[in-house]
């Protein structure tokens, strides 16, 4: 394993905090890649030459004893059965050698963690070209395939958060706890953010494991992270050529979701999906036509206000009194303001057909 002078610079940093003396790290070739001295780095140490040579810690005991070392003791840092450099510590040689022990240990730590991470970091690599390669590229390629059974369940789900997926370390952390999320479960899951969408592919699932899933990944990062976060799914497929089209199935029921903005809602499959359906094949002029249509009178506030209140007005089945009651206001207020939308729009929400036309415009405004 090489190790980076950023890495070395970060073990120096970190190890510096506990002891007082100065701290060099040296590559496998006995150069100082990284130092609390920064006059020193890029010279050869020879003392670490010989550490490296002989996987055995080395006493500097004066200055000059060995070229461009000073007094202190260096130490083999070994990975895997393999020395990959040197760690050295300048002082009395007495004094500093009680420490190399534990900045020893501490250092192969760090560096052992740092290889970890890298691992996890290809995987996630791999995982991204595979779904991006499955789901957007009309040619699939087997070299970043994994082995999965045409023959298992899949379901994709594609889901879109607040704070948005458009900033690099957010959605490292995001990717992350996902990673952690779907960790020793029984199933096996991919996951990638491509097109500020959070993507994930279910292997061998039914429905019920996914909604599940997804709604304990929602509520954790929700109450952990204070993060909303909205799903929409597939219908199950088999196989991968299918992807394709089963991504944008979980895209449609996630812009509808978004679209309907329903205050419970996180989770959309797209066999739920009623009028998404339909208007997920109208053209989006035809769609703002019809909304500017309907709402041009009302301002941004009075769109939001009244689609809440038509929400409220279905859900109660068009009861005044019951619909008051859940928005908090006299029934007196709720007339008045019905009263206020058919002028505004020249549609009554207490007429069935003017009602469609007005939750149609309200969902889609």
């Amino acid at each position: 394993m090489d190790i980076s002078q950023s890495l070395a610079s970060n073990i120096v940093k970190e190890l510096k905090d506990i002891i007082s003396f100065d701290l060099n790290f040296m590559n496998i070739k006995g150069i100082i890649i990284a130092s609390t001295d920064p006059t020193r780095i890029g010279q050869i140490n020879g003392a670490s030459v010989e550490g490296i040579r002989t996987n055995k810690e080395i006493l500097v005991t004066y200055t000059r004893e060995y070229e461009n070392a000073r007094k202190g003791i260096n130490i083999p840092i070994n990975f895997e059965n393999q020395v990959i450099g040197t760690i050295g510590i300048t002082g009395e040689p007495q004094q500093v050698s009680i420490y190399a022990n534990i900045i020893k240990k501490m250092t192969e730590i760090l560096i052992t963690k740092e290889w970890i991470n890298e691992v996890k970091q290809r995987e996630i690599d791999k995982m991204k070209l595979f779904l991006e390669n499955i789901i957007f590229s009309e040619k699939f390629e087997d070299y970043y395939a994994y082995s999965m059974d045409d023959k298992s369940n899949k379901i994709i789900c594609c889901g879109f958060t607040f704070p948005k997926l458009n900033d690099s370390e957010f959605n490292k952390n995001i990717i992350n706890f996902i990673d952690k999320s779907l960790s020793n479960k029984k199933f096996k899951a991919y996951y990638t953010i491509l097109y500020n969408r959070l993507i994930i592919l279910f292997d061998h699932v039914n429905e019920e494991i996914v909604r599940e899933t997804l709604n304990d990944i929602s509520n954790k990062l929700k109450t952990q992270k204070d993060i909303t976060v909205f799903f929409g799914t597939s219908t199950i497929f088999k196989e991968r050529q299918a992807a394709s089209k089963k991504y944008e199935e979980a895209n449609n029921s996630l812009t509808w979701l978004l679209n309907i903005d329903e205050d419970e809602a996180r989770y959309l499959s797209f066999d739920k999906m009623d009028l998404g359906i339909l208007f997920r094949n109208i053209e989006n002029t035809d769609i703002q036509s019809f909304k500017k249509k309907i709402l041009n009178n009302l301002t941004k506030e009075e769109i939001s206000e009244y689609k809440n209140i038509l929400k409220v007005y279905s859900i109660n089945n068009g009861s005044i009194t019951k619909s008051s009651k859940t928005l908090f206001i006299h029934k007196n207020t709720l007339q008045y303001k019905l009263n206020k939308l058919e002028k505004l729009t020249g549609y009554n929400p207490r007429t069935l057909d003017d009602f469609v036309v007005l939750k149609l415009a309200f969902l889609l405004g």
